[in-house]
């Protein structure tokens, strides 16, 4: 695109005293260039993004989402050269007006206009701020270098991220707002944005390359170190300006999920080197990062770490808790050796030093995951060994395959049942990775394979034990389930035999038969045959039958049916009573009773009961489950809606999920939920050998959550999260 900038708008820069040589002014130079580059960048989106739009419709779930992205595509062509020509024009007009100073109350407007807009304006807003970080995350040190380059080209006027031209947050907003000819939904416009982010915004470090060499090549601050310190008025002004605007872009990011844009973590380390190359522009010097010195090679900085091993192990021999552990700072300990050193003195160079930097952090974050002190003890002997193979091959940080990694994240997942109750002296496991690590102690040379035949070594005993421990989880859940289908049973048929006699006039030796000798046999035909089996329903059917024969008859069929069904009917009663074993003497006894009844019934020739009877009512027998008098006292104390919303996030939780359960004593028990009893309601869990060690109901788990005493354990691998916590936390520390 050429461009139009009339000469009269870089005016300002003729008496800047930088030399022009005839060519082109410098910013016309940049502004072209970077015009050329981001160019080639929209025209490469615009060409597959209607490949995104096929895919997109290809997989739709009906007619009308279809339709929607066919339009969305039609209409993105249709408009393309508009938003091209708008997009541009906002950059010419940014470099025209770089020179101008004057007040940016846009960035105000924006933050107190944000609690009236619309839903869609709202997860715009957060798409926008989203690419931004990124953007200024992946190329923090170009960035300040253009800046401060810049400034020094411009003098008296300051150029900082609000009015750069080439800031991320320019070049989205302009595109955003030249994205305002689409006639096309939100869903679509998040789409599009998406792919500016990832082929332009991702893709657009040439442009402030070439803008630096372009400043260089003039003589401006060719010598500019790669790492600029900011200073704290600077750094206490991007503080207050995006404080209340990073605040609110999180609270909107937290509730439009669809608006947020998915983290590239195939290049961690590059993106850790650049977030810590930012972090140190905050810093004072490091004497041993920032000396002249000569870099030490990789064999002295080893001899270093070995020096620092050595020491460690001291430590470690005496340690009891994790304390001790977390005070290893390699990288302190590091400079303290660098600064005694007298003769021939080296510094670390930048990539070294950020590798250990990581390293540190990486087991900071494990020294905190609350670890039983034994394991934490043996993963901090790793520190050295780990921090020598990540020198050696920085894919330890971009993939969790790395024979390192893949081992610390196996130890990480030993760690996850193996309570503080467990007695290391005895626990073939522990004694299984104190072996793993002793060996890469000695051993390590450098070579990464001693990882990986670790990993193997441990990894077989972790499935054998794994083995062990689902046969044993299989029979507790069996039990539990079985428990629990046997108390149900139970309820049901106490129920069904009440509802048969209460309120009748019955002899006490039925009311006892029905409610002792013949409710088990219930039991044991509706638990072994189930309630649609012929078994069952015959049983129900002789308690039916026996309740009918005490009744006095009223006519003759009911006589005749009477007499019929007797003989069949008290030899049911004794084949059931032997079934269930039932004690001889005590069968003679009740088949007595209950002949003597039936005679008495026989030989009556009223209409009245001949039969010494009773009447049964069972209205304050009503069985009810007891009380939780903890559970019912929280209920009191919190809202219904908070209670809800417990019980559904109880309900969320998927078996195979660890717990972290604290005791009366204080001390921790961890457990994993292996399943959850409908019947019930509860929940059982196992330890790591698959033996029963808890079973809470839904409420009491909701209301142990609640009051910390129950925690839920991260079962993910323990590096990848170290590393996404570092992340987080670096980005966070910026201003």
């Amino acid at each position: 695109m050429t461009s139009d900038t009339p000469d009269n708008a870089i005016a300002p820069f003729a008496s800047s005293g930088q030399p022009h040589n005839g060519k082109p002014s410098i910013l016309d130079n940049i502004r072209s260039r970077s015009i050329e580059t981001l160019s080639t960048l929209v025209s490469t989106l615009f060409e597959q993004i209607d490949d995104t739009f096929f895919e997109l419709a290809d997989s739709a779930h009906n007619n009308n989402e279809q339709n929607v992205y066919f339009e969305s595509m039609r209409d993105i062509r249709l408009q393309r050269k508009r938003v091209e020509h708008s997009f541009f024009a906002s950059l010419e007009l940014d470099f025209r007006n770089i020179s101008v100073t004057a007040v940016d109350n846009t960035s105000n407007t924006l933050d107190d206009a944000l609690e009236l807009l619309d839903k869609e304006d709202v997860e715009i807003d957060v798409a926008i701020s989203s690419m931004v970080s990124r953007a200024r995350c992946e190329f923090p040190t170009l960035l300040l270098q253009i800046n401060t380059r810049f400034s020094e080209f411009l003098k008296p006027i300051s150029v900082q991220e609000d009015n750069n031209p080439l800031d991320p947050q320019q070049l989205v907003r302009h595109f955003v707002a030249a994205c305002d000819h689409f006639q096309i939904g939100l869903q679509s416009r998040l789409i599009f944005l998406k792919q500016f982010d990832q082929l332009v915004l991702r893709h657009y470090e040439q442009v402030l390359l070439d803008t630096n060499q372009i400043l260089i090549a003039a003589g401006i601050l060719p010598n500019l170190r790669a790492i600029i310190r900011r200073t704290p008025s600077q750094i206490k002004q991007n503080n207050a300006k995006y404080a209340q605007k990073d605040k609110i872009s999180q609270q909107q990011h937290a509730n439009n999920n669809s608006a947020s844009f998915g983290n590239n973590g195939n290049n961690a380390f590059g993106t850790l080197q650049s977030l810590l190359t930012a972090t140190r522009n905050l810093q004072e010097p490091s004497v041993y990062i920032d000396s002249h010195l000569p870099s030490a090679n990789q064999q002295e900085i080893f001899s270093f770490l070995d020096n620092i091993q050595d020491t460690a192990t001291t430590t470690f021999s005496s340690a009891g808790d994790n304390s001790a552990i977390a005070a290893l700072n390699v990288g302190l300990n590091l400079s303290n050796l660098l600064k005694q050193q007298k003769d021939n003195q080296r510094k670390i160079n930048e990539v070294d030093t950020d590798i250990i930097s990581i390293v540190d952090m990486i087991f900071e974050f494990i020294l905190t995951q609350n670890l039983p002190p034994a394991m934490a003890l043996l993963l901090g002997k790793l520190q050295i060994p780990v921090l020598k193979a990540a020198i050696k091959d920085k894919a330890f940080f971009n993939t969790n395959q790395h024979p390192a990694r893949r081992l610390l994240n196996l130890i990480g997942h030993v760690c996850l049942g193996w309570d503080h109750n467990t007695t290391p002296e005895t626990d073939k496991l522990y004694l299984q990775v104190e072996a793993v690590v002793s060996h890469i102690l000695k051993n390590y040379s450098g070579d990464n394979a001693i990882f990986k035949d670790a990993e193997q070594q441990l990894l077989h005993h972790v499935k054998q034990e794994e083995h062990r421990s689902q046969a044993m989880e299989k029979r507790t859940i069996a039990t539990e389930e079985g428990k629990a289908k046997t108390e149900q049973a139970k309820l049901l048929i106490t129920q069904l035999v009440r509802d048969r006699i209460q309120g009748k006039e019955l002899p006490p030796v039925v009311i006892a038969f029905l409610k002792t000798p013949w409710q088990k046999l219930l039991l044991r035909a509706l638990l072994k045959e189930g309630k649609s089996s012929y078994v069952w329903r015959s049983t129900l059917q002789v308690a039916d039958d026996l309740i009918w024969s005490v009744q006095p008859q009223k006519n003759e069929a009911s006589h005749k049916r009477w007499l019929k069904i007797i003989p069949v009917l008290l030899g049911d009663i004794k084949t059931g009573l032997e079934t269930i074993a039932y004690k001889p003497s005590d069968t003679d006894k009740m088949m007595s009773h209950l002949w003597k009844i039936h005679s008495q019934m026989l030989t009556h020739k009223g209409t009245d009961n001949p039969l010494r009877t009773i009447k049964v009512d069972l209205t304050d027998q009503q069985p009810a489950q007891p009380a939780n008098a903890k559970i019912e006292a929280r209920k009191a104390e919190l809202k219904q809606t908070v209670i809800n919303d417990l019980l559904h996030d109880v309900s969320s939780l998927k078996t195979g999920t660890w717990f972290n359960f604290i005791e009366s004593d204080k001390k921790a028990l961890r457990c994993k939920l292996t399943t959850k009893i409908r019947a019930t309601d509860s929940y059982v869990f196992v330890n790591r050998f698959g033996a029963k060690t808890k079973q809470l109901t839904r409420e009491e788990l909701a209301f142990a959550l609640h009051d910390k005493q129950v925690t839920v354990l991260n079962s993910g691998p323990i590096i990848d999260r170290a590393l996404e916590v570092i992340i987080t936390r670096l980005k966070s520390s910026l201003p």
